[in-house]
């Protein structure tokens, strides 16, 4: 990651995966015996968090951003209200979207994103899965209860805490996100 460039990325994938965070118990939040019968990977990342999964129709994205961009880089939670602020203003979606204190989007009390980040000495990688068209019921099946959860999850299956976002031009993210980062390096001098 470089200390001095602010980028910004999306992909998407066809290969349904769980992906772990770095200190979760991958037996206590994944049902790996189902997994395993339906070909679905079991990975873990180095960044935080808990389990996510990724595949059709989810929308990744990263951030790799140097601390000296913005002083709200500096804190964990003002690092994902800035992201969250950019990624929001990309997608370009009414108000019924919104961010919880803990970083998740939400819609409506449900999750229809969630973001991990991963701080390093000089700069930070904050990194997301946007539902779009993810099939909720396999999730349901792949994913157990997490040991933790956000305050307005209430204990719900992920079957009633989980959403797709409504519809947005996941090709035009990409490139908003990227001109709105590149007017804050050219305000910033970085």
């Amino acid at each position: 990651m470089s200390e001095t460039r602010a980028s910004f990325r999306t992909w998407t994938t066809d290969v349904a995966t769980v992906v772990v965070g770095k200190a979760v118990d991958i037996e206590r939040e994944v049902d790996v015996a189902f997994c395993r019968s339906r070909g679905i990977d079991v990975l873990r990342r180095e960044s935080g968090g808990r389990s996510v999964w990724i595949g059709p129709g989810t929308l990744q994205y990263a951030f790799a951003l140097p601390y000296r961009l913005s002083s709200e880089l500096d804190g964990i939670s003002s690092a994902k209200r800035f992201c969250n602020r950019l990624l929001l203003a990309a997608l370009e979606l009414d108000s019924s979207v919104v961010e919880d204190p803990s970083g998740d989007l939400v819609v409506e009390s449900r999750k229809a994103a969630g973001l991990a980040m991963r701080r390093l000495r000089t700069a930070l990688l904050l990194h997301g899965t946007i539902l779009v068209d993810a099939d909720l019921a396999l999730i349901d099946r792949a994913l157990k209860h997490p040991e933790r959860e956000p305050d307005y999850r209430r204990g719900r299956p992920h079957r009633d805490f989980l959403t797709n976002l409504p519809r947005f031009d996941s090709l035009a993210v990409e490139p908003r996100v990227q001109a709105s980062l590149s007017g804050l390096v050219e305000t910033a001098e970085i």
